[in-house]
Parts: C-alpha cells; structure tokens; sequence
C-alpha cells in the first residue's frame, strides 16, 4: 500500500468520528475551543535507540508515545482535545507492524477518549514517532513551572522509579522478584499512566507542576530554576513500590536510577502548606497517592536529605537527552 491507502486503512479509524479531523483527508485539522479556554499544546518524540528499543513492540511504542504528551497535559490540568501523529516508518517492521502500531493508538483512543486529528506518515530506516497533542484549560488556571515560591511544599505522585528499574531488568538486570513484581515493573516501562483526573482536580490548589519524564531530581531541577529556588527533599519520604523497595533492599546504589532514571510520568508539584488538606482529599477522591517530599526554598542547589540525616547535594539528576 502507499502512504494514502495506509493512512485510510489504519490511521484513519482513529479519528473517532471527529469533526474537526475532516476524515483525514486534509492538509490541516478544524478545531473550536470552548468558550473561556485556552488551548494547551504539547509535542513530544520518540526515536528508537533513544527512548525505546528495537525490540519493543510497536503497539507499546506507539501507546507510551501518546502517554508521554497525554502526561505533559495532566501536568497543566489540560483537558486533552485530539492529536497529531508524525510517523517515520521502517519499512523491516512491514504493514502488520503498522496494524499493531494502529490497533495500540485504537486502544488508547478508547481508553482516553481522544482522537487523532491529522498528521504525516513516511519511510525512514529509524522508527520515529512524534506525537503533538492539544488540550484546553480555562483561562488564566494552568500552573506553571515558575511560579513556585519559597516554602511551598513538594509532592509528588504515585511511585517513583518503577520505569527505570524496569528497563534494567529489561537490559538483563537479575533481582531477587517474583514473576508478578517483574512484570509490574515492565508494565511501568511500557505503558505508563497519564495522570490525568488528578491533575485537572489540582488545578486552583497549587503553585507550579511538572510530569515526571527525565527524573526526578532533574524535573524538580527545571521548576527550581524557571522559579528561581532551590529544595530540601527528604529522600525516606519519596514514594516507591513493593517491586521497587525489594531491589533497592537488595542494592542500595539503585536509589541514584530511581531518583534519575525518569520515564516515571508522575505529576511533581508545589504548593503552600495551607492547601495539605485540599491536596490530601484530592489525591484520595481521584484514587492516585500524593506524597509530600520536601519544601522549595530560597537557595539554587537541590538537597537530598538521606535516611540517615545526613545531606548531599546530587551531582547527576536526570536522563540527558543530549
């Protein structure tokens, strides 16, 4: 087939009905944002041999692809609205590769309800997918990253780590882990959780917020600086899986993957001491744990509080993409 006739028969579907895609058949997409929003845009790629490996398999790749900008909306408390899809393809992974890559983005479509607005569909000998995705907020609410201030509490969600310890096992890491938690951590590798519900909820409530995709140390780094602080962060506090806890027992040099590693696409926020209770019932009420790390505070270094008491300030803090 050629690049319309994979576009009709696989990529199409995906649109769900929308209007505003024009059934793909246009150069562009026709969209109308709600009364008293404002349109949120995020791009994020994915390049084999940098973010995945060659053996993953297309459906998970095309997934974590969507996740990873459905995540950077969850971070500014966006209502997703569709997407774009840019897609170099090998031609060594074939049609029934791309029907796998499609019938995973189909899923996904299903479970958060969006759909694919448009994009470009060519050849390349390096699996190249590039995602753009648009949400809405209303005017004026979405939490930056620089607006955190001093003494506002940090938090973070769910566990940290999971995905990075994956991808080692993945690599031929051995641990001392049950068939069940080696497939948690793998599950976490591949298909990580936007969330979503909880970070539209905390949007009135906080200061400033991140997704959790280089580490994080290194995200914590990035609101740090755009704010002009720096951070205590009690490292007994951050909050880890069963899985995670048992490789950690088993090498406590793992701690510098999970707190660097990144992959995670956790929210990582702030926001003042007085909003502990608002925080803590929204976290239970969209059923994802928040965890209370550290404090931001009027200096330039992040500091890691150890167990033991004792303080370091971390040399490496994050995936590098260059």
């Amino acid at each position: 087939m050629n690049e319309f006739e994979r576009i009709e028969k696989f990529f199409k579907p995906l649109a769900r009905g929308h209007q505003g895609a024009l059934g793909l058949r246009d150069d562009a997409a026709l969209l109308d944002v709600p009364e008293g929003c404002e349109m949120v845009v995020s791009a994020d790629m994915s390049v084999e041999g940098v973010h995945f490996r060659k053996e993953d398999e297309p459906g998970n790749v095309a997934c974590k692809t969507l996740r990873v900008n459905l995540s950077d909306m969850a971070a500014k408390g966006a209502k997703p609205l569709g997407y774009f899809l840019s897609l170099c393809w090998p031609e060594r992974l074939g049609e029934s590769g791309m029907k796998v890559f499609a019938e995973g983005l189909a899923r996904d479509g299903d479970v958060f309800d969006i759909p694919l607005l448009g994009g470009d569909l060519t050849a390349g000998e390096q699996f190249t997918v590039a995602v753009t995705v648009l949400g809405t907020v209303a005017k004026g609410s979405m939490p930056l990253r620089s607006n955190a201030e001093a003494g506002d509490d940090i938090y973070v969600s769910g566990t940290i780590g999971d995905s990075a310890l994956g991808l080692l096992l993945l690599e031929g890491r051995q641990g001392a882990l049950s068939t069940q938690e080696r497939d948690y951590l793998h599950q976490r590798y591949f298909l990580p959780v936007p969330r979503l519900e909880l970070g539209q909820a905390l949007v009135g409530s906080i200061s400033a917020s991140i997704d959790v995709s280089d580490g994080l140390l290194g995200d914590l780094e990035h609101v740090c600086k755009t704010s002009g602080l720096g951070a205590r962060i009690r490292e007994a506090d951050i909050p880890l899986s069963p899985a995670a806890e048992k490789m950690l027992a088993g090498d406590d040099s793992l701690i510098e993957r999970i707190l660097t590693g990144g992959d995670d696409y956790e929210l990582l926020f702030c926001a003042k001491p007085s909003k502990r209770a608002a925080i803590d019932r929204i976290g239970s009420v969209s059923g994802v744990p928040v965890a209370r790390i550290g404090e931001t505070a009027e200096n330039n270094d992040i500091i890691l509080i150890r167990p033991d008491g004792s303080e370091t300030i971390p040399a490496t803090k994050s995936f590098r993409h260059f």
